[in-house]
């Protein structure tokens, strides 16, 4: 599979959840097959085997054709918490309840293909550490989640103009509050980081996810300006060397990427 969809320029253009649902389908038969093996191997097939079986053949299917990594859980998860959701007397309203929950988190990662990331607590101290000590400054920090690491730059630089842009509205939301309670003087944004003007900015930061890290990087070219610095968590930008890694340490074994304009 990952000789035949991986090769196709125009598959790469499809959006992650709709490449999601056709390795569903595509793994549908393997799925029948390695039942009809249980049984005939005196097994006892049931709902669940079938579910796990699903879930296992779209989980390794997402892998070869490089979905990227948090989809391998969601694809390996979904047939068999239906199965416990269909299975168990949950209440009428809980269904609908973490639906509307997901999407408030996660919404936001069906149409640009980035999840929820934070940074830790070792990469905001170490990406404290590399950037600039000019005053006034401007700093963009895109997908900035719950606000955190645009919390703590703003402290350690109060002379900077600080923002952040979060797509998703509860992540958004949690970090309006938060950014408030603190009196923090930053920009909080919920938008699409595609309609901010990045010429603006002397730094920009980005825990995104690999999906969209080559239209960042024309972004990057387009409108950063020179002398500007551009930070990514973790995801490279395709065939782009970075100027400099700084290997973070935290459990999640973070890298910040950088490079200078």
């Amino acid at each position: 599979m990952s000789l035949s969809l991986s090769r196709m320029h125009w598959w790469g253009r499809v959006p992650v959840s709709i490449q999601a649902l056709v390795l569903q389908v595509l793994v549908f038969p393997l799925t029948w097959i390695s039942i009809w093996l249980m049984a005939w191997l005196g097994g006892a097939p049931s709902w669940l085997s079938m579910a796990l079986f699903q879930g296992g053949w779209s989980a390794l299917a997402s892998h070869r054709v490089g979905l990227p990594s948090w989809w391998w859980g969601i694809q390996a998860a979904f047939w068999p918490l239906l199965w416990l959701m269909l299975s168990w007397q949950w209440p009428a309203w809980l269904p609908a309840l973490i639906f509307a929950v997901l999407v408030l988190v996660y919404g936001g990662g069906v149409g640009s293909r980035v999840p929820l990331f934070l940074s830790s607590q070792t990469t905001c101290q170490q990406l404290l550490t590399v950037l600039p000590t000019q005053p006034a400054l401007q700093f963009l920090d895109v997908g900035a989640g719950l606000g955190g690491v645009l919390n703590q730059v703003q402290q350690a630089r109060p002379d900077w103009r600080c923002a952040g842009v979060e797509r998703a509205w509860l992540p958004w939301l949690i970090g309006r509050c938060r950014l408030r309670w603190l009196a923090s003087p930053a920009q909080w944004l919920q938008q699409d980081f595609n309609q901010l003007d990045w010429s603006r900015y002397d730094i920009v930061y980005a825990y995104l996810s690999p999906a969209p890290m080559a239209q960042v990087w024309q972004k990057v070219e387009a409108e950063m300006r020179p002398g500007s610095m551009f930070i990514s968590n973790s995801f490279d930008v395709p065939d782009v060397t970075p100027d400099q890694v700084i290997e973070t340490g935290d459990w999640h074994r973070s890298r910040l990427l950088i490079w200078y304009r």
